[in-house]
């Protein structure tokens, strides 16, 4: 178990004291293993919070990489790619499948162009 200096404690409490646990919840969560915090859907939602903690700190990275002129070109491009990736800016990617028939057909036009 990942000890927490910061003095937080699991939020539960015990039924025959009422006190509260003093054990350290688990990352990003408000329980211990011993009070939840090791159930799936826990651990999932304790998981997800410490991820969009780290959010905003990446945003503002982001920026200084983009605002840095010392930052070499390539750099500050792929943050921009990056950037726009993310929220929904990707470029549009079509993919055409094609069938033998449609192959040979074309093949065909394009002997019949050359022969005149």
């Amino acid at each position: 178990m990942v000890k927490r200096n910061d003095g937080i404690s699991c939020t539960a409490t015990a039924r025959t004291t009422g006190k509260q646990c003093g054990n350290p919840p688990i990352p990003g969560g408000t329980v211990c293993t011993f009070h939840g915090g090791g159930a799936p859907q826990v651990r999932a939602a304790s998981a997800r919070r410490v991820l969009e903690a780290l959010v905003g700190p990446a945003l503002i990275k982001l920026r200084d990489i983009l605002e840095d002129t010392d930052t070499p070109p390539h750099v500050r491009l792929a943050a921009i790619r990056d950037i726009l990736d993310r929220t929904g800016f990707k470029p549009v990617m079509q993919m055409e499948v094609l069938t033998i028939g449609a192959i040979e057909a074309e093949i065909s036009r394009l002997e019949a162009q050359m022969k005149g």
